[in-house]
C-alpha cells in the first residue's frame, strides 16, 4: 500500500493525538474559547452527546448524533459527522498534507481544529 493511504487510514488516531495542546502563547493570551473547545475535546467532556451521557447529564438520552450516524464523541465530530461535512472539507484541506508528509507540527492542526470547532458552532458556550 502507498504511504499516502496508510496515513489517511490511520488520520483518525494521529488527528485526536495531535490536538493535544502544548502551552502556546497564542492560545493562551488571545482564544480562550479556542483553548477551552479543544481541552473539552481531547478529555471527554465537551457537549457531544457520547461525553454529556457518560457523566450523566440528564439533557441527552442517547449517546447518537442529532443526525443519528454514530455515536457522537470527538472522531465522530471531527471526522465522520455528515453534518459538518463543509467544515470538515476545510479542517482536513488545512493539515492533510501535513500528515501524508510525516511533517509533525502540531501547532497548525490545533489551529484548524480550532477553527472547525468555531465554524460548527457545535461547542459554543
Amino acid at each position: 500500500m502507498s504511504s499516502a493511504l496508510l496515513s489517511y487510514k490511520s488520520l483518525p488516531s494521529k488527528l485526536l493525538s495531535l490536538i493535544r495542546l502544548i502551552y502556546n502563547s497564542f492560545f493562551i493570551k488571545y482564544d480562550h474559547r479556542g483553548l477551552a473547545s479543544l481541552t473539552q475535546l481531547r478529555l471527554g467532556l465537551s457537549k457531544l452527546n457520547l461525553h454529556k451521557v457518560r457523566h450523566n447529564f440528564r439533557d441527552v438520552i442517547s449517546p447518537m448524533c442529532p443526525v443519528n450516524d454514530g455515536p457522537e464523541d470527538a472522531e465522530h465530530y471531527l471526522l465522520q459527522c455528515h453534518s459538518f461535512h463543509e467544515q470538515r472539507h476545510d479542517l482536513l484541506a488545512s493539515f492533510l498534507p501535513v500528515l501524508l508528509f510525516s511533517i509533525y507540527m502540531t501547532f497548525p492542526i490545533q489551529l484548524s481544529c480550532k477553527f472547525f470547532c468555531m465554524a460548527t458552532t457545535k461547542l459554543s458556550f
